[in-house]
């Protein structure tokens, strides 16, 4: 634990950085970054479970950094806003990944009901396309998706039943639907 006087040192170096910040300092920007990302790309993977994504999280944080430089100002405990920044972002991903798996099923729910009782070739087509791409999806993430697509197992369940969290039943459904989008 950092004592006082190394509290106050860092205390005050941050508020320098702010200051450096504010006047769009590159410098500032790259010091910024290059403290703060391991820390914050790794909070980022714990909560989305995908470094990818995760990187593209931290590097938007950051963005908005050099972008809202004018409100740097009021920043009272630098580490700790940018990890509630990472977090947020975060957690505004996992609900829009939600959201996007909840349209997901009514789109396939759609497709599969008007090309069961609708010939029309169109239909028929995107059923197959959806069907074609399972058998490549890797098994766990198949059985996710044969779980929440074709069985209409809600999110949280299948990840009791399979004993996985949550936050993995999102992104392994994620994943499978940017595959079958590829098909």
């Amino acid at each position: 634990m950092p004592s006082k006087d190394n509290a106050d040192k860092m205390c005050g170096d941050y508020k320098k950085l702010i200051r450096r910040l504010e006047k769009r300092d590159a410098k500032a920007f790259k010091e910024l970054f290059d403290k703060f990302f391991e820390q914050s790309y790794c909070l980022a993977v714990s909560y989305v479970l995908d470094p990818d994504i995760a990187n593209d999280i931290v590097q938007e944080v950051f963005i908005s950094f050099y972008d809202r430089h004018s409100i740097l100002g009021t920043i009272s405990n630098l580490p700790a806003y940018i990890n509630i920044s990472v977090r947020n972002r975060c957690l505004n991903y996992l609900r829009d990944l939600e959201l996007e798996d909840r349209n997901l099923r009514l789109y396939y729910e759609h497709i599969l009901c008007v090309a069961s009782s609708d010939d029309s070739e169109e239909m028929m087509e995107l059923a197959r396309k959806l069907e074609r791409a399972m058998p490549y999806l890797p098994e766990s993430c198949r059985k996710i998706c044969e779980m929440r697509f074709k069985g209409g197992t809600k999110i949280k369940r299948i990840a009791a039943e399979l004993k996985r969290s949550v936050s993995t039943v999102k992104v392994q459904l994620h994943r499978a639907v940017s595959k079958i989008r590829g098909v």
